[in-house]
């Protein structure tokens, strides 16, 4: 049972630092390409979805964390 546990734990783990690695990547972009003005509400939407699925990757990886 622990090996179990310990492949979901690094699958999440794995998930959120691939998701956090994208979304740091698209902050600095967007800091670069609108240094100088705000970003179109597209550009912020899709920025919003992106944390929240970062968020609802480390909200799983804390619920497994707790669980075990």
């Amino acid at each position: 049972m622990g090996g179990f546990l310990s492949k979901i734990v690094i699958k999440t783990i794995t998930k959120v630092v691939k998701n956090t690695s994208r979304f740091d990547i698209v902050i600095d972009d967007l800091i670069d390409k609108f240094k100088d003005s705000c970003p179109p509400k597209p550009e912020l939407l899709r920025l919003v979805k992106q944390k929240n699925q970062i968020q609802s990757a480390l909200t799983n990886l804390t619920d497994t964390i707790n669980t075990l």
